[in-house]
C-alpha cells in the first residue's frame, strides 16, 4: 500500500478595493510557488493578466491591481473574479483560489 504525499502547497486569497479604483490582493503560500494572478470581468474573460509563472515565496504576499485593463483603459465599476494559481515547482502540484471583488470609481 502506498501512503499518499502530504500536500506541499497551500493557498489563501483575498482582495480589497483600494481608494483609487484597483485591488489590492493578498495571497498566502504554504510552500515557495510559481503564481499566476488573473482578474476577470463577471463573464469570466480575462480583463488583466497581472503574474504569469511568477516566483513567489512561502508566506503572505501583495500584487496591486490599478483598475486598468491590458489596453490600458479603465475598467468600469463592478464585481470582477480574482484567479491566484500556484504551482509547486518541486512537484508540479497546482491550486486555485477564485474571490469576487468590488471596484468601486
Amino acid at each position: 500500500v502506498r501512503q499518499r504525499a502530504e500536500a506541499t502547497l497551500g493557498l489563501t486569497a483575498a482582495a480589497r478595493s483600494t481608494a483609487r479604483g484597483g485591488l489590492e490582493i493578498l495571497y498566502t503560500l504554504g510552500n515557495d510557488a510559481l503564481v499566476d494572478v488573473e482578474v476577470r470581468n463577471i463573464a469570466g474573460r480575462v480583463v488583466r493578466s497581472l503574474a504569469q509563472n511568477r516566483a513567489a515565496v512561502e508566506g503572505q504576499n501583495t500584487l496591486m491591481w490599478n483598475g486598468l485593463s491590458e489596453a490600458g483603459t479603465a475598467v468600469p465599476a463592478g464585481t470582477y473574479i480574482v484567479q491566484v494559481t500556484a504551482r509547486s515547482p518541486e512537484t508540479g502540484e497546482q491550486m486555485s483560489v477564485i474571490r469576487t471583488a468590488t471596484v468601486s470609481r
